[in-house]
């Protein structure tokens, strides 16, 4: 029966691990479903949402049964986010907060308080850096050169539209054009192959690439302006469509 999902307990493993990372958030989580049961009898009005409701999630995620038929309809790639069904944030802050406040003196709460802070802050990562935002003053808030570039796609004559390009147009294709397909997604790990498009682009192959294309019917292609290519993208039916300070957009013919 163990060998019969072998398959699917490596998803669940890999989903895991990308969902959790370094597991310190997981921990907290499930210290405090821990610390809920034992004091289930003060949470009386929470119990479904805090209590019972994780608990049956979970299951269905570490279920192998579950996880071979989720993965049929949703994808291997993205079964991961059904973590998110779980209420992590919400039980973390809201079981901490009751701990600190049936403590009896103030000091110990003021303690108990930066201790729990310091907890969460080394356990994550502070979100507003520039890894993750960019000011940008267009309406789709996507930089002003990538929104260019998916904009002139979509105003090009052309029923069906595939493209290839670098990574960001990946992430922000979808937020502009949810009807642009693109060339290829990143694996569990958000990682990318060594002969991917994304790794292809980088190296500047343009022979190779024009042989995916046509193989794979992608009539866009995205090179960054500072890659050097290999060769003219001309040479293999590829004309410029549209060029701005850092991208230039091929359409094959």
């Amino acid at each position: 029966m163990i060998n019969i999902f072998v398959e699917e307990v490596n998803i669940m493993l890999e989903a895991y691990k990308r969902f959790a990372e370094n597991g310190l958030y997981m921990g907290l989580f499930l210290l405090t479903l821990i610390y809920f049961f034992v004091h289930i009898k003060e949470y009386k009005n929470e119990k479904m949402f805090l209590g019972i409701y994780p608990i049956v999630i979970l299951l269905i995620i570490w279920n192998p049964l579950v996880t071979k038929i989720l993965v049929k309809f949703i994808g291997e790639s993205v079964y991961w986010r059904v973590y998110w069904l779980l209420p992590i944030g919400i039980s973390i802050a809201y079981v901490f907060t009751k701990i600190i406040f049936n403590l009896k003196k103030k000091f110990t709460k003021i303690i108990a308080c930066i201790a729990i802070l310091i907890i969460v802050f080394v356990s994550g990562e502070f979100i507003y850096t520039e890894k993750y935002f960019k000011k940008v003053d267009n309406y789709y808030k996507v930089p002003d050169n990538i929104l260019e570039i998916i904009l002139a796609i979509s105003e090009d004559n052309e029923n069906h539209k595939s493209i290839a390009g670098p990574e960001e147009f990946l992430i922000y294709t979808r937020q502009i054009n949810g009807t642009i397909k693109v060339a290829e997604y990143r694996d569990v790990h958000g990682n990318y192959a060594e002969n991917s498009i994304i790794n292809r682009i980088k190296r500047g192959e343009v022979k190779q690439i024009a042989e995916l294309a046509n193989k794979n019917n992608w009539n866009y292609l995205i090179y960054p302006n500072n890659v050097n290519l290999q060769e003219e993208p001309e040479k293999y039916g590829f004309t410029i469509l549209k060029q701005n300070e850092m991208y230039t957009l091929y359409k094959l013919k």
